[in-house]
């Protein structure tokens, strides 16, 4: 679940998914107009190879619709306006590799 840790030595891969930041701007009656930042980190053994870690960000993109015009799957009503992704290198005595994706999203909520 979300707030639930992976043990240590959780076999790989596996993801993990956090908001980073979520903001509102821009009230209107009882309307916000929302920004939140979601990291979803993609940890692979130490022998993944670069190629596998972009997969893993293209994978992670592709299930949320990015780049579907229209949107294959709406999230939350909301748009993906920004997406980078950043690729841990293989350093020296390290177990695992991963990319950490983020993605920035923007929505109107209710209150």
């Amino acid at each position: 679940g979300f707030s639930q840790p992976k043990k240590d030595g959780a076999p790989c891969p596996y993801l993990l998914v956090r908001v980073a930041e979520d903001s509102g701007s821009e009230r209107s009656g009882g309307k916000v107009k929302r920004q939140a930042i979601y990291e979803v980190q993609g940890v692979f053994s130490r022998t993944a190879t670069l190629q596998d870690l972009q997969r893993c960000n293209h994978d992670i993109l592709r299930s949320l619709g990015y780049g579907d015009l229209p949107p294959g799957r709406e999230l939350i009503q909301g748009e993906i306006v920004e997406e980078s992704a950043e690729f841990d290198p293989d350093t020296s005595g390290s177990t695992t590799r991963s990319v950490i994706s983020r993605l920035t999203i923007q929505y109107v909520e209710a209150y």
